[in-house]
Order: C-alpha cells, then sequence, then structure tokens
C-alpha cells in the first residue's frame, strides 16, 4: 500500500505542470508588494498564497518536513526567497520549485 501511495505521488508530482516559476515569481512579486504595504494586485497576491498553501498542504511530511508551527506567510516568504536567490529556476513547473525551496529549509529525517 505505501508502494501505491508513494508512486501516486510522484506522479502527481512530476505532472502538475501548468504554471511555472516565471509565473509563480510575478505573483509573489505582488505578494511581496502587500506585505510592504504598497499597492499591487490582490488577484495575484491571493493566487500565489493560494498555490504555495495547496503545494505546502499536499506534500508536507511527505517530501519535506516542517518542524513546529509554520505560518503560511512563513511558507511564502521562504519560496519567494528561493525564487529571488535561484532565478535559474524559474522555468521549472511551479510545485516543484515550492517543494524544493522547502525542502532545502525542512528536510526530512532519512529512514
Amino acid at each position: 500500500m505505501k508502494k501505491l501511495i508513494f508512486m501516486f505521488l510522484v506522479v502527481s508530482y512530476s505532472f502538475a505542470s501548468f504554471f511555472n516559476g516565471n509565473h509563480l515569481y510575478k505573483d509573489g512579486l505582488e505578494y511581496y508588494k502587500h506585505n510592504i504595504g504598497q499597492e499591487g494586485s490582490f488577484y495575484s497576491d491571493g493566487f500565489y498564497t493560494g498555490y504555495v498553501s495547496g503545494v505546502y498542504d499536499s506534500y508536507a511530511g511527505v517530501l519535506f518536513c516542517p518542524t513546529g508551527s509554520v505560518s503560511l506567510g512563513q511558507v511564502c516568504d521562504i519560496v519567494l526567497k528561493y525564487l529571488q536567490d535561484h532565478p535559474e529556476v524559474r522555468n521549472k513547473p511551479a510545485n516543484e520549485i515550492v517543494v524544493d525551496a522547502l525542502k532545502e529549509v525542512w528536510p526530512c529525517k532519512k529512514r
């Protein structure tokens, strides 16, 4: 059963690529504008936080392992910083980038 669940996660993780890192970064900048009190697109801000939240909720404890209490703002900040620090990955599917960013901060312990 565990193998079946793992295969499902790998397949869904690999093929959900309608949205890439360039789109995510653009929307993340709108999220950042709102956090510092500047005007920006509420749609893009909401899409960014919703997308990041969805990926986080789907893979937390499976592909990355956060410790303690984690806020949505903290997760969104981590992903945006990763996008800023790694512009070379922005052509990748957005879900892969979110997972990579969170794995860098919260890797799972090897069993």
